[in-house]
């Protein structure tokens, strides 16, 4: 098995938060494979953007027999088949159709990737793979703050992964922020207790783990309970120094089998406002720096962009032997944000390294 094309695919917060709490079943293949990454990449695009325009419909994804294409997605579409044949008994079922004031947005965005898929017709069939589904696990979300650290925290997750496994997920996304991690933090070692119980749940349900610590927690946002956070008076070298020995931590203590140190550039800058990563060279360099020393053991690394962000960051860090994978947000999916989809595929195959979408 080639491993540039072992994916793993994460479902973000407004998407999957509803959705895979049972709201509405998605159930896959435990593999399939694909004309080109770019194919899987649309059905998940497909998947996302249903899933988003109407929370009550039931997906179900199937793989080819005697279409003409081996191995391609056959179908994406609402789906009869009960739940009990898909081993999902235990999920309720809603009303499968759109709801009419989503009917025109559904076709707006069912045209751009019907077009979009249109351009993905004359690339060359690649080797089997395998690919990792998964959604992001939003009970232990570190943004959520203080709270995880309740006697309740615990059950929600514990309650969000059987619910999830029921539905055949293969994965979870962690978000563990800086500096939740970092030993002169409020509570630090109730946080790292509570992820350390987290991991021990999903490993044992056999799931994999991709741990995003991209970005400093989410200050300023609102609804999150961080009012007592600031970084008006932290350094670029206090920030890199810390936010270096937390992702050590991670690793040493957690053992994520993937782990995202950076992806939204843009991001990054508007909670930090450091010039040093304002450029796609200042941006390789920062991300040098946080792998200096870093002992990874098993952990893979991902490193990436948005898919808004100039591909120019992507390529200032595809040289890094360190790196092990690509890793992509997407968002959103009209003008042409998709387009650099097939790009980061190209490139996936280019430097042998799997891609991680651990948000979309």
């Amino acid at each position: 098995m080639n491993e540039s094309f072992i994916l793993f695919i994460s479902c973000k917060e407004h998407v999957a938060g509803d959705a895979l709490l049972g709201r509405i079943n998605m159930t896959w293949p435990d593999a399939f494979d694909h004309r080109g990454v770019s194919m899987v990449l649309v059905a998940v695009l497909v998947v996302v953007l249903l899933a988003g325009l109407a929370c009550t419909w039931f997906l179900f994804v199937q793989s080819s027999a005697g279409n003409g294409l081996p191995g391609s997605p056959s179908f994406l579409t609402t789906a009869s088949t009960p739940t009990q044949e898909l081993g999902c008994s235990n999920v309720i079922q809603y009303d499968e159709s759109i709801p009419p004031a989503y009917q025109g947005m559904y076709a707006s965005l069912s045209q751009i990737l019907d077009n979009f898929n249109q351009t993905l017709s004359g690339i060359q069939a690649v080797a089997s793979h395998e690919v990792i589904y998964a959604t992001e696990l939003l009970p232990a979300d570190s943004n959520i703050g203080v709270r995880l650290l309740s006697p309740q925290a615990m059950q929600g997750v514990i309650n969000y992964l059987n619910a999830i496994q029921k539905l055949g997920i293969d994965g979870v996304t962690i978000d563990i922020s800086y500096p939740v991690l970092v030993p002169t933090f409020p509570n630090y070692n109730q946080y790292l207790n509570f992820y350390e119980s987290v991991v021990q749940q999903v490993r044992s349900r056999g799931m994999k783990i991709d741990v995003e610590s991209e970005t400093p927690l989410l200050v300023g946002y609102p609804g999150l309970p961080l009012g007592s956070v600031s970084y008006a008076n932290l350094t670029y070298s206090t920030y890199v120094s810390e936010d270096r020995a937390m992702i050590q931590t991670v690793i040493t203590d957690l053992h994520p089998d993937y782990l995202n140190i950076g992806t939204e550039t843009d991001t990054l800058r508007a909670l930090l406002h450091y010039p040093a990563i304002s450029t796609p060279q200042g941006w390789g360099t920062y991300i040098d720096s946080l792998l200096t020393g870093l002992n990874k053991g098993s952990t893979k690394i991902n490193v990436g962009i948005g898919s808004w962000d100039p591909i120019s960051y992507l390529y200032a860090t595809l040289n890094d032997s360190a790196i092990d994978a690509i890793d992509v947000h997407v968002y959103p999916v009209y003008g042409n944000y998709l387009s650099i989809l097939t790009r980061i595929g190209e490139l996936s195959e280019e430097y042998n390294k799997p891609i991680v979408i651990d948000e979309m």
